[in-house]
């Protein structure tokens, strides 16, 4: 493990950062080098007591709510590692599952307005809505029509949505188009 004092220029702070070997290869090379106060591998290191540290970021946890990492701190404890590392293992299982809960009651709530949405008098009125046009541009765009013509027709019709049934059958064979860079295809296929 490599323990890194890190002067955090914005909020003129020192802090103390564990990294395994592997990561502080990378990390060391990310950031300004002025920044790097001291180094060391032992954390017994009195050097590390000049700097009045009273707390060590043990780890990173990335977080799928913030999509990010977050510091997961604890006091900093040099003479006591198997203490540090007890308390260090416990706060990232209380971060996880706290992130898991935050993220799970999110999806809830989005879930809940979702069907409250779906029970609204305006959504089913737009839902109808929706279907009527696809019904009336199935007139334009016949289902058993043969593809290149029903794909000359909706360009003719100026791209008319929501698009027919036709042509949705036919964007499903072209899975990683978006409905935009469909008709910008047609319109480099069809001239």
């Amino acid at each position: 493990m490599v323990y890194a004092v890190i002067n955090n220029i914005h909020i003129n702070t020192k802090t103390l950062e564990r990294f395994s070997d592997e990561k502080w290869e990378e990390v060391s090379k990310k950031i300004n080098p002025s920044r790097i106060l001291y180094v060391t591998k032992d954390i017994q290191d009195e050097k590390l007591n000049s700097y009045g540290i009273i707390e060590i970021i043990w780890t990173r946890y990335f977080s799928k709510m913030n999509k990010s990492y977050n510091k997961i701190s604890i006091p900093f404890l040099p003479d006591q590692y198997d203490k540090m590392e007890e308390m260090g293992n416990e706060a990232f299982i209380k971060k996880v599952k706290e992130d898991k809960e935050k993220y799970q009651n999110v999806l809830d709530e989005r879930d809940r307005k979702w069907k409250e949405k779906k029970k609204s008098s305006e959504y089913k009125l737009n839902l109808e809505n929706q279907i009527n046009n696809i019904k009336k541009n199935n007139e334009i765009i016949t289902p058993d029509g043969d593809e290149m013509q029903a794909l000359r027709e909706w360009k003719s019709s100026n791209f008319i949505m929501p698009p027919p049934t036709k042509i949705t059958e036919i964007k499903r064979t072209y899975e990683t188009l978006s409905w935009k860079q469909f008709i910008n295809h047609i319109n480099k296929i069809i001239k």
